[in-house]
Parts: C-alpha cells; structure tokens; sequence
C-alpha cells in the first residue's frame, strides 16, 4: 500500500468544485465547505523559494474570496516549509489521523442500512447532526459530483427513525468512509460500529482491498472505535491557518 495512494483516492472521492496543481501544491476549491477541499495541500516535498510557493497559494485563495489554508502530511519532508508557515503567522491546528484497514476476510453480515438518494441524505445529515452550517448546498453538490462508487447509507432504530448517516465511497481499490454522524438520542447503542461494519462490508463486495478513515486525533472515542475494527495509524495531517 503505498500511502499517497489513499490521499489520491480521497481527493477524488470528496471532489472540489476548482482544483489546480502548483509546484507540488495540490490547490483545491469548493465554496468554502470543508477545509479538506478548501486548502492546499503538499503531495511531494516542497522545496525551493518557499516564500513564492506560499505567495501563489495565497493569490489562489484571494481570487476566490477564501481565507489561505494549508494542508500538510506527516508523510512527507515538510519541516522546513511548516516552519516557515509558522513565520508567517499561519497556526497549526486540527491534527487528523489517517487510519487503514485490510478489507478481505471481513464477514458480510446481514443487511442492516438503507441507502438514501443525495437529497434525502443530505437532509437527513442535517437534521440529526443538528449542523447549522450555511454550506448545505455546497456538500450537496460535492456529493452529487461523486462519479466513483458510492453509498450513502443510513441505519435505522426499532421505530424505523434514522440512528446514524454515513458515506462510503470506493476508488482505484480504496475505500473512504466519510461524514459519519449518530443522532444524539441513539449514541452508544452501538449504531456506528453496524453503519461502519456494513460499509465496509458493501466495499468489499465491489473488491476494494483496504478501507481508510481520516479522524480528528482529539476525538477518542472514533479513534477508538476504528481501532476496534481494525484499523490502525498509518500517518496524520494538519492545516495551517490564519486568524483562528
């Protein structure tokens, strides 16, 4: 498994509406919703005139009317470049895991989502998450532009209600599990670990080899969750931003 692989996978998978490659700086667009499509990320080692590397990725943001974000992998030769983010007052914060897991061997269990049409999830996700986030629209058209295959999946309590939402989407063999949310009234009952059982167990059947997750490191109880089935650390992120 070759790690970069997965962020290839996961680009494609959660799509920008804009995208342009700038001296080793993948430079993503997409009406603000989500720093992972709102950001630019490193995918080699950056060296060189950095001060013309951060300036480029500013005036790309700036042409859009989007505050500079940056997003840097622990994967790859980057210190020198994050200490000079930090020279220029850019701060570092939401450390992410990526976490993998082999996908054959894992047993299919019986069927216990639903899938959801992009509409109905995306008013689902927003009614049980309680999001008041004025970027509706725009995880609406990301999802819409998802060309891979993809699942947007629900499990449902005893009363037919929806208990948890999440996205799986498979590309080039890897499978990306996204956007998972519990309802506040039915958390700890065990519906996460169904919703991501039975995701994984559907990309299995479409052949994927490993499934990965990118999980905040401060948010334990998904970490620990993930850790439980299966998966394990394989690297971390962080953003650079200004005036958070």
């Amino acid at each position: 498994m070759k790690l970069l692989d997965i962020e290839y996978a996961a680009f494609i998978s959660c799509p920008a509406i804009d995208q342009s490659l700038q001296a080793g700086m993948l430079l993503r667009s997409n009406g603000g919703y989500t720093k992972r499509a709102n950001s630019a990320t490193a995918i080699c080692d950056v060296t060189g005139n950095y001060r013309k590397v951060i300036q480029a990725c500013e005036a790309y943001f700036e042409d859009r009317g989007q505050p500079s974000v940056f997003r840097l992998l622990s994967i790859l030769d980057i210190d020198e470049f994050d200490t000079k983010l930090a020279d220029r007052g850019y701060q570092s914060i939401e450390k992410t895991l990526v976490m993998s897991c082999p996908l054959p061997g894992i047993s299919r269990q019986r069927s216990k989502i639903n899938s959801l049409s992009g509409d109905d999830w995306i008013d689902a996700f927003y009614q049980i998450s309680g999001d008041k986030s004025q970027y509706k629209r725009q995880h609406l058209e990301m999802l819409l532009h998802i060309k891979s295959p993809c699942l947007t999946a629900a499990v449902r309590d005893a009363t037919g209600a929806i208990a948890a939402l999440g996205i799986g989407v498979v590309e080039n063999g890897y499978f990306g599990i996204f956007n998972i949310v519990t309802a506040k009234n039915q958390q700890r009952k065990g519906y996460s670990t169904i919703l991501i059982s039975e995701l994984m167990s559907w990309a299995n059947s479409t052949r994927a080899h490993t499934a990965y997750v990118q999980v905040r490191a401060e948010n334990n109880p998904a970490v620990e969750l993930y850790k439980k089935l299966g998966y394990q650390e394989n690297y971390h992120y962080w953003y650079r931003v200004t005036g958070e």
